[in-house]
């Protein structure tokens, strides 16, 4: 009954119990209306919906065009790309990307976009076009990875049988090892050994993270950017769009925090990474004095700065006087330490600094 109740309400709204109840004229009581409806309506009604009214509407300012010329740009992008690798139809994803570098796109966009013309040229069989392309690459683009690509196909190529997966785990546990640049040179081959395999864009990723170890926030960023445009329909593309669009806004701030603020102080101890052997020797005579200092509970590390810089690092000191008085702290008299030049920083400078790459900027505050 109370189901043939609503059905009847829906279907004829609450009528008056009167004769002629069905009369498509007759007044419709409905309580569950919104009761602004009517003046919402007059108000649209009110409004000059003429061709003027709707150019009105259109974005004029240099910043609203210029935004929506990059949303349009981006969506010709990856339109491209789905249609040449998850529909096949080469044709349609030529037709995106030639009109793409059409619009004078953002650079960021030219060279993925022309290195996947090339592959469409060379899928249609259309030599004359992928040479254009192809020389296009790598007279402008020198030293692109796809320029390097382009020169010599056949290097990369070479390797044994070992799967993709035992092959990422690999470079994963050489990334854990802090090995960054053979992860870096690793991945570069793997990327194109696997190319169009779902395991490109795993190597992808694990490229970005070992770039960004080395050479900071900007190389990270610009990584994960040639992510999100070349696999934007994978897990690892959509994870970097994600982090472009989310989490790198937390890391763009580089200025450091005042020198002493803080609980937590490091001291470090800066080499060459060609100085294995002083490296070794500095980190054995602070491993002795650590193992004797029951306080503090410090520990020693060997991080990687950059390609050319390693840091021998105590953990664990109070504060920055601590930390540039460990000497005195662990009772140190040994010349191998005390002679070698150091600098103290808080761990959240620390993090900064590791971030960006910007140690010669906070060597000059500290200073001053």
């Amino acid at each position: 009954m109370a189901y043939g109740k609503g059905e009847l309400a829906s279907l004829w709204g609450a009528r008056p119990l009167e004769d002629n109840w069905r009369w498509s004229n007759k007044s419709i009581v409905d309580n569950s209306k919104d009761k602004n409806a009517p003046q919402n309506e007059a108000a649209f009604n009110e409004a000059p919906l003429t061709s003027a009214f709707f150019i009105n509407q259109l974005p004029s300012t240099p910043k609203a065009t210029d935004s929506i010329s990059k949303v349009r740009n981006f969506a010709y992008y990856q339109l491209g790309l789905i249609y040449k690798n998850k529909f096949k139809d080469y044709q349609r994803s030529q037709d995106k990307l030639e009109a793409l570098l059409k619009q004078s796109p953002e650079e960021r966009l030219i060279l993925p976009a022309k290195y996947n013309l090339y592959k469409l040229y060379t899928l249609q069989e259309r030599p004359e076009l992928a040479n254009q392309i192809k020389q296009s690459i790598i007279s402008d683009y020198p030293s692109s990875q796809y320029a390097q690509i382009l020169l010599n196909p056949s290097a990369v190529l070479e390797g044994d049988s070992q799967s993709p997966k035992a092959r990422y785990k690999n470079l994963f546990e050489a990334f854990e090892a802090a090995k960054y640049q053979q992860v870096v040179d690793g991945c570069n081959l793997e990327i194109v050994r696997f190319e169009g395999d779902d395991i490109v864009p795993k190597f992808e990723l694990l490229k970005a993270s070992a770039l960004g170890r080395l050479e900071g926030l900007s190389a990270y960023t610009a990584r994960l950017n040639y992510i999100a445009l070349n696999h934007p329909n994978s897990p690892e593309g959509k994870e970097a769009q994600d982090l472009l669009e989310n989490f790198l806004k937390t890391l763009e701030n580089e200025s450091f925090q005042t020198a002493t603020s803080g609980n937590n102080f490091k001291t470090i101890f800066q080499f060459s990474n060609k100085e294995t052997e002083s490296i070794e020797a500095l980190k054995t005579a602070l491993k002795a004095a650590i193992l004797e200092e029951e306080v503090f509970n410090l520990s020693l590390s060997e991080d990687v700065y950059d390609l050319n810089t390693t840091f021998v690092v105590i953990h664990g000191l109070k504060s920055m006087s601590g930390a540039l008085g460990f000497a005195e702290l662990l009772e140190i008299e040994t010349a191998e330490i005390t002679d070698k030049p150091f600098f103290a920083i808080s761990s959240t400078n620390y993090k900064t600094l590791q971030i960006h790459k910007n140690l010669e900027k906070y060597l000059k505050e500290i200073k001053n």
